[in-house]
């Protein structure tokens, strides 16, 4: 039981160490107190109180002799965790301290020590983890670390029996390699070629796989996608790309148009042009042909005269431009009209 404190209180009192004197019939005096107003009562000095406190400095020399102390000692016996932690001290047989973590059955589960120089783990005494100053074993085995692996070890990674890995054909399953040919299937998968032989690096030496190569995923040339089935198609004898998703061709011819009008060539029209409209067209992708002209011979009052120059040309996305000249020795006034044919090819 923990110990309770005792919150003395001095006594508090209007006339203190005041009396009345009282005369007895036997010719004693009695003092009676006559202390006036009381303010605080205070803690009686009496034999409970004392006898308390004896029984707290007892309780506590108890406990203090039986603790080691703070700053060190020597243990006599097991200090002890009910069910959980016991720690042992060192013995005469060469063994240091001891720690045991109980297990659910009440025998020790897990063991740490110290045993000749030697921090050891347990598993109900079996020995599974012992450190040394320069080695550790994990179940009887070293373990391998920077420090002790290399030559005179016992185990170096670098070689086996003296060999690297370069010496050593690798079978694994369906995979051989010598180091220059990588192999399966008894196919030469992959032929590295040195610089004297062409320094290349060759997949599918001489077609061995005759069905070819399969990449899955993106394949990539010096950092740049090669493209595949998956950005290149041909469209009903159209090479298309894949722009984001949307079908796009890549060049040849995107349409044709063609027509038949009448121009006045006469020298009524004072303008000498004639638009033409048509379906838009890109101008900078448009070709334009003039499949037929028109000449002057035998007209009325001109029956020989030179042929005349003429024209086409797109003057914007939509109109078609008919232009010429008229022969130095043409009589002026009056129409004529005469056919013209025209085309328009647009690419991609």
């Amino acid at each position: 039981m923990p110990y309770v404190k005792t919150d003395w209180k001095d006594r508090a009192v209007e006339r203190p160490r005041t009396y009345n004197l009282q005369q007895n019939p036997d010719g004693t005096v009695t003092l009676i107190p006559a202390p006036g107003t009381v303010y605080e009562p205070g803690t009686p000095v009496s034999a409970g109180n004392m006898n308390k406190i004896e029984q707290g400095i007892a309780t506590a020399q108890a406990t203090a002799d039986a603790a080691v102390p703070k700053t060190g000692g020597t243990m006599t016996g097991p200090l002890s965790v009910p069910s959980t932690l016991t720690i042992r001290k060192e013995n005469d047989t060469g063994e240091g301290g001891q720690i045991q973590m109980d297990g659910s059955n009440g025998n020790p589960l897990w063991i740490i020590d110290v045993y000749n120089d030697e921090l050891r783990i347990m598993q109900n005494w079996e020995n599974r983890v012992r450190i040394r100053p320069d080695d550790m074993f994990f179940k009887g085995a070293r373990v391998w670390n920077a420090i002790n692996d290399g030559s005179g070890s016992g185990l170096d990674a670098d070689t086996l029996d003296g060999l690297h890995s370069v010496d050593f054909v690798l079978s694994r399953g369906i995979w051989q390699t010598n180091g220059r040919d990588f192999a399966a299937h008894g196919k030469r998968a992959l032929v590295a070629f040195n610089t004297a032989d062409g320094n290349y690096l060759s997949i599918n030496f001489n077609r061995d796989f005759a069905n070819g190569v399969n990449v899955g995923g993106p394949l990539t040339a010096d950092g740049n996608r090669v493209w595949d089935a998956s950005m290149l198609r041909v469209n009903n004898g159209v090479l298309e790309y894949n722009n984001g998703g949307v079908w796009t061709p890549v060049g040849g011819i995107k349409g044709v148009q063609r027509g038949y009008t009448s121009v006045n060539f006469g020298t009524n029209n004072a303008s000498r042009y004639h638009d033409i409209s048509i379906s838009a067209v890109n101008p900078a992708k448009a070709q334009l042909n003039l499949l037929t002209s028109a000449s002057y011979v035998g007209v009325v009052g001109n029956p020989t005269i030179d042929l005349h120059n003429v024209s086409i040309r797109l003057i914007s996305a939509t109109t078609i431009r008919v232009e010429w000249t008229l022969p130095v020795n043409r009589t002026p006034g009056g129409d004529d009209l005469r056919p013209i044919s025209w085309e328009v090819i647009e690419s991609y």
